[in-house]
């Protein structure tokens, strides 16, 4: 069904943000008055450059009434504000409560609600989440005939195998479901997308049930967006409210809550307890890659992974758990698990004709050089000598 203003207007309202409709003279709770209330969007969008007739604009973030000089000739249908700019518009406008909340739900509704045609797994954690989140596209792909969507802070994939440059870790809500619609036409039926903590708290995924989400652990990170470290945790908390799987690595000191105040099911793995779901056994590291054994209360299968460092067997792990949860045999993703290449950039071994081994990873913070130059040395006695950029 095409978005209106009239079925915008409702949808905001279940979901309690709609505070009035706004035009000129006219402040109401009822679309009926908006004279153009049931006429169809012809676009959505959040960037004022983009507005073309009929177009719905939602203004989140920092946005400025000065941003509409000229929308009205560019022929702006509708907004959707938090603040109304009435001074710099005659186009009706939805205030609402929360508009980067109102702007997925809009989204979603806008693109006929793609979420809905996909299985969506999602990986969160402060390391990991790109090289779990390509291991788990892979392993769908191997066993449901390259039917995996992803999206991850690399490339995006709305194919199966076409890999294009992403620009967000998590993209904006518009632009994840108009890449769900692009990803569900091309018949894909699985998503995979890494979600970062800023998109939880931005309410980027808004609207999306996921079928299993991943948490890989949690360090302290990205503390200049959250402030405090109990809010960066609260945040990746909000992926498992919103999962009907949650599996976890419950190596990490952050576990316990994760697992907990949570309605989903959960599952727990571990490269060093047996007090867990699944576990790693006999794990050997070596340039070549890890090989171990993955254990569970019905099963034993051996692993064969070739790409070197421990947490190799953590990403690995959280990708193979989770398909074998949703029901996909365990021999067959073990199988598929040991076919999966590496990630471009994520402990990256280049092929070359030196005497000498050069990795590429993309570690961006203190914590991250420092597990990489941990790894690295799990697999030579040799002398390391480390390249680094800085931004």
């Amino acid at each position: 069904m095409a978005l209106t203003l009239a079925s915008a207007a409702d949808l905001l309202k279940e979901h309690h943000l709609l505070r009035e409709i706004i035009q000129g003279d006219v402040w109401t709770d009822d679309p009926a008055r908006i004279a153009s209330a049931d006429e169809p969007f012809a676009g959505i969008t959040y960037d004022t450059r983009k507005v073309t007739q009929g177009t719905l604009l939602c203004c989140k973030g920092r946005f400025k009434a000065e941003y509409l000089n000229g929308i009205d000739e560019a022929g702006l249908a509708a907004y959707v504000a938090e603040t109304e700019y009435s001074a710099a518009t005659a186009a009706p406008g939805l205030i609402v409560n929360d508009a980067r909340k109102a702007m997925s739900l809009l989204s979603a509704a806008f693109y006929g609600y793609p979420q809905n045609e996909l299985t969506v797994i999602g990986v969160t954690g402060t390391k990991g989440k790109t090289t779990t989140s390509y291991f788990t596209q892979a392993l769908i792909n191997a066993v449901s005939g390259g039917k995996a969507a992803l999206f991850s802070s690399v490339d995006n994939c709305l194919d199966g195998h076409t890999y294009v440059e992403s620009d967000l870790t998590t993209p904006e809500s518009m632009d994840a479901f108009r890449m769900m619609r692009e990803a569900a036409d091309n018949g894909m039926e699985y998503l995979v997308m890494e979600v970062s903590s800023q998109a939880l708290a931005q309410k980027r995924v808004e609207g999306i049930r996921f079928k299993a989400a991943v948490f890989t652990n949690l360090t302290r990170d990205h503390l200049d967006y959250h402030g405090t470290f109990e809010n960066y945790a609260a945040a990746k908390h909000l992926l498992f409210e919103n999962s009907d799987l949650a599996v976890i690595n419950v190596d990490d000191e952050a576990a316990q809550y994760m697992l907990s105040g949570t309605q989903c099911r959960n599952v727990t793995f571990s490269a060093k307890s047996d007090e867990c779901d699944y576990s790693a056994k006999n794990i050997r590291v070596s340039a070549a890659g890890v090989k171990y054994e993955l254990v569970s209360n019905d099963n034993i299968g051996r692993v064969d992974f070739a790409v070197p460092g421990e947490f190799s067997v953590y990403n690995s792990m959280g990708a193979a758990v989770c398909l074998v949860e949703m029901g996909y045999d365990f021999r067959e993703v073990l199988d598929a698990l040991s076919q999966c290449g590496g990630v471009p950039g994520r402990m990256e071994l280049v092929k070359t004709d030196t005497p000498y081994s050069v990795i590429i990873d993309y570690a961006h913070t203190p914590d991250g050089l420092e597990n990489v130059l941990t790894s690295v040395h799990e697999i030579t006695d040799g002398r390391v000598i480390c390249v680094f950029g800085c931004g």
